[in-house]
């Protein structure tokens, strides 16, 4: 499942424009920190079926609370911000990841 993961999180940063090890990083940075969260959010919505909050939770080195936590920011962030939201799901929309 990590190979999922890699590849969504790798397409994410590079539409982004984000350093992957900046994103996995610790740092509290305000932006990275929301991306961060989208970017769980996102590969939670999308792989759901094949990928669960504990394998998340490892591949980031977090607890599945904070892929909860993470989950709710996103979903706050995305429902009061609709700039936020659209160049979001554009990206989304990009982002082919296939898995068997």
């Amino acid at each position: 499942m990590n190979e999922i993961i890699d590849k969504f999180v790798k397409e994410f940063c590079k539409k982004y424009y984000i350093n992957i090890d900046t994103l996995m990083s610790e740092t509290r940075d305000p932006l990275i920190t929301k991306m961060r969260y989208i970017v769980i959010d996102s590969i939670y919505n999308n792989f759901n079926s094949v990928i669960t909050y504990s394998k998340i939770a490892k591949y980031f080195s977090r607890t599945v609370g904070f892929v909860q936590h993470a989950r709710t920011q996103s979903n706050n962030l995305l429902s009061v911000n609709d700039k936020y939201a659209t160049r979001i799901k554009q990206i989304l929309d990009e982002i082919k990841v296939e898995y068997d």
